[in-house]
């Protein structure tokens, strides 16, 4: 039964651009295979809705707990979650 917290990413003003984008959008579908859930938000939410960023990293972790618990675990984490910004 897998546990591993979802993977945290922070993105500055240069990930704006097409070519980090692709590479971004590659390296979590990696992570997917691989059963990680990435977190992606961008730098100015968590340095303005510090709030709002620990309140979707909290449900994402009451979530996994919740699903583990549930017999979920291998296959049950969401491939990504993205904020909306």
């Amino acid at each position: 039964m897998r546990r591993d917290p979802p993977s945290l990413a922070l993105d500055g003003t240069q990930r704006r651009d097409p070519e980090r984008l692709r590479h971004d959008s590659m390296r979590t579908e990696q992570l997917a295979l691989a059963q990680v859930r990435v977190l992606r938000f961008q730098n100015h939410d968590v340095l303005q809705d510090l709030d709002r960023v620990c309140a979707e990293i909290r449900a994402a972790l009451f979530s996994l707990s919740h699903r583990v618990g549930e017999g979920g675990g291998e296959g049950a984490a969401t491939p990504l979650a993205t904020s909306a910004s």
